[in-house]
């Protein structure tokens, strides 16, 4: 349990580095934190990750919605509903490569770029 428990703390502590660098975070770095996550035997590593990354955005949605200052950088600045289409745009993905099998270093970068590209403005929800 101690050990599982490290490794989530190294996990989160690894996603929070990242998301610091949101917007801003660096094509390398999204490639490597796929690699590392993605590649064969890390399946738990990948799944925490995931939950972890998912969990924080929730978090970020709610005292969003709750708090109307934009004045933080980041993902926090965007608006409560653009972040739960992110949310939910991510959880899609990551659903997605689980049943199909499909590359998960590929959904780490590709989901860092969403976030990435969300935070700078880049990408958006289409209007409804």
């Amino acid at each position: 349990p101690e050990l599982v428990a490290a490794a989530a703390l190294s996990l989160a502590a690894q996603l929070d580095s990242l998301l610091a660098r949101v917007p801003g975070l660096s094509p390398a770095d999204a490639v490597a934190a796929g690699e590392a996550l993605g590649r064969a035997g890390s399946e738990t590593a990948y799944r925490v990750f995931t939950e972890l990354l998912l969990d924080k955005l929730g978090e970020i949605a709610k005292a969003r919605a709750l708090d109307h200052g934009s004045g933080r950088g980041g993902l926090a600045h965007l608006p409560a509903p653009t972040l739960l289409w992110l949310w939910d745009d991510l959880k899609r993905r990551f659903e997605e490569t689980e049943h199909s099998n499909l590359d998960r270093r590929q959904a780490i970068l590709t989901a860092l770029l969403a976030l990435d590209e969300t935070a700078a403005g880049k990408r958006m929800p289409a209007p409804v």
